[in-house]
């Protein structure tokens, strides 16, 4: 049996159909990161429990002026089992997302990282981001 799922973004409706055995599937991660110093390495590992099988993500950077993904850092989405994104030096601090989707279950998450401000730094948090969408992510994600 099926379930009906739905979620919403800001630009589109998408809904799927689900596999029963889905139902009740989370994924574990750590939500929060704060405090974090420019130049420090945040990994970010999800695991999913209840699907029976690993299962890749991907990792959508809200602002790549505040972290990016160390492997690639000219792109904003990446797909992969986990991430690690590199702290940007800063001025003054800020704070940015990462929306966390499973392939398989389809669950999203939103992890938030706080980066401090760097004295000696002149990039602003707000300033024009400068990134590549990934193809293979893209190619994905369609």
């Amino acid at each position: 049996m099926s379930l009906l799922e739905a979620t919403s973004n800001r630009t589109n409706f998408r809904s799927f159909l689900v596999n029963q055995s889905l139902a009740g599937s989370t994924v574990n991660l750590e939500l929060s990161h704060t405090n974090i110093t420019g130049g420090s390495d945040v990994p970010i590992s999800p695991t999913t429990v209840g699907t029976g099988a690993a299962e890749d993500y991907t990792f959508t950077i809200e602002n790549t002026n505040i972290v990016k993904h160390i492997s690639n850092p000219s792109a904003n989405t990446i797909t992969g089992q986990s991430t690690t994104l590199r702290a940007q030096s800063i001025n003054p601090g800020g704070t940015t997302t990462i929306t966390v989707t499973g392939l398989v279950s389809g669950i999203v998450n939103i992890v938030t990282v706080a980066v401090k401000k760097t004295e000696a730094s002149s990039d602003p948090p707000d300033g024009t981001q400068q990134f590549e969408q990934d193809k293979d992510s893209y190619q994905q994600q369609s």
